[in-house]
C-alpha cells in the first residue's frame, strides 16, 4: 500500500483560532507500512513557524502540509499510537524519530525535498524547545 495520510480532512475544534483539538483521528501509513494514528483529543497548533515564514508557499501553519504538522505536534506531546495487529498501542518517539517521521509525511504531502531540509534542519536546531512540552 502506498504511504500516505489516510484521511484527507480532520474535524477540529478551536478556542482561540489558533490552537485546536482533534474531534477525529488522523492516521498516517509510514514507508515501511507501519501505520500511526493521532487520537481524537490530542492537540495541535499547527505548523510552529515564525509568522514572516508563512509567506512562503508551503510553511504556512494550517495550509496543504496541515496534516503532517498535526502528526508531528502528536510525536512531540507523546500522544502518537501505532497499529500493533488489531489495536493501537502509544509509540514513543524520540525527538530525532519525530523530526524524521515529518520528513517523511511531508513528502507524501508532495513538499519539495529542498523545503523538507530547510523544515527539518530548523527543527533539529530549535525543537528542542518544544518536544515533550504542553
Amino acid at each position: 500500500m502506498k504511504p500516505g495520510f489516510l484521511e484527507t480532512t480532520l474535524d477540529t475544534r478551536s478556542a482561540n483560532g489558533r490552537d485546536d483539538v482533534l474531534l477525529s483521528e488522523l492516521h498516517f501509513r509510514d514507508i515501511n507500512g507501519t501505520i500511526y494514528r493521532v487520537p481524537i483529543g490530542a492537540e495541535t497548533d499547527g505548523g510552529s513557524t515564525p509568522r514572516l515564514v508563512w509567506l512562503i508557499p508551503g510553511f504556512e501553519p494550517f495550509g496543504d502540509h496541515w496534516l503532517a504538522w498535526v502528526l508531528h505536534d502528536s510525536a512531540y506531546r507523546d500522544t502518537l499510537l501505532f497499529r500493533a495487529g488489531p489495536e493501537y498501542l502509544p509509540w514513543h518517539l524520540s525527538r530525532l524519530q519525530a523530526d524524521q517521521l515529518l520528513d517523511r509525511a511531508l513528502a507524501t504531502k508532495g513538499m519539495s525535498p529542498a523545503k523538507r531540509a530547510m523544515v527539518y534542519h530548523s527543527l533539529r536546531a530549535t525543537g528542542w524547545r518544544y518536544y515533550r512540552k504542553p
